[in-house]
């Protein structure tokens, strides 16, 4: 494997893990999905729901970012079968390892699909940024966006994957 390919498997293996805590702290990943797709009949249509929703989804993104990785809820779509199809946007924040920040990826999307897999899409905001294509699989920076994500994966889990 190479270590693009170790980067985006941690990538989405660390979301995918904090989503379960987050799950498992709320009682069931339907309990998170309720609080999502919340609403309220007694209340202002649009002006209360929208404000609840939106706080569920903060308070959610907040248990799912880190110091290094912060992470937003794009979407959740239900397949046929009832299962969760997430969409998360990643950005890396500031830190101490400018290396890692030598290819400026603006965001990176992480699909995570019921059936386990994932996929991941690149984004850039300014043209002059390179995009991540443009260098190889075993180009060493791969490992330290790598570090970036595991790095506070590895005080919670005990996944080999990771």
């Amino acid at each position: 494997m190479s270590l693009r390919e170790d980067f985006e498997q941690a990538l989405a293996l660390h979301i995918t893990h904090l989503l379960r805590l987050a799950a498992d702290r709320r009682g069931g990943v339907y309990v998170l999905l309720n609080e999502l797709f919340y609403s309220h009949t007694d209340h202002d249509p649009m002006g209360e729901v929208e404000k609840n929703l939106l706080y569920r989804k903060r308070r959610i993104e907040k248990e799912l970012s880190t110091p290094t990785v912060e992470v937003t809820l794009q979407t959740v779509a239900l397949d046929a079968d009832l299962k969760p199809r997430w969409i998360f946007g990643v950005m890396f924040n500031k830190n101490e390892d400018s290396v890692a920040w030598e290819w400026l990826i603006d965001s990176v999307a992480v699909t995570l699909e019921p059936d386990d897999s994932y996929g991941i899409e690149y984004w850039r905001f300014s043209p002059k940024n390179p995009w991540p294509d443009d260098f190889p699989v075993n180009d060493e920076t791969w490992g330290l966006y790598r570090r970036l994500v595991t790095g506070d994966s590895l005080l919670k889990t005990t996944d080999p994957r990771l």
